[in-house]
């Protein structure tokens, strides 16, 4: 039997899989702090790239954002995985958030 790893994409979606926080007023607040970010950038079908996270929502409104999991799964466990997501939003920002927060996310 073969088993399969990594992630399987389906070029007729817009899925996404992320290790991230689902959470409305987190998501704004760090899109504020995304220096690439401006008033007049939109979401494409529902997502933005931005400098350092990838925010998901739809008309602008963010309800997600995150690290695509893809990467950080290929090298580390969830458990592990979570602990860098912290890790690396307590660098970039010095915010601190709640591992119990933070999930692996997904969607289309």
């Amino acid at each position: 039997m073969k088993i399969r790893k990594g992630f399987i994409s389906n070029s007729s979606s817009s899925s996404f899989c992320i290790i991230g926080v689902e959470d409305n007023e987190l998501s704004e607040k760090f899109l504020e702090l995304d220096s690439q970010y401006c008033e007049d950038k939109c979401f494409n079908y529902g997502c933005y790239e931005g400098e350092w996270f990838n925010f998901y929502g739809n008309d602008n409104t963010p309800y997600y954002f995150g690290l695509e999991a893809e990467y950080i799964l290929n090298r580390n466990t969830l458990p592990d995985s979570k602990q860098f997501f912290k890790e690396y939003v307590l660098l970039k920002y010095n915010i601190d958030i709640n591992i119990n927060k933070i999930q692996l996310l997904y969607g289309e």
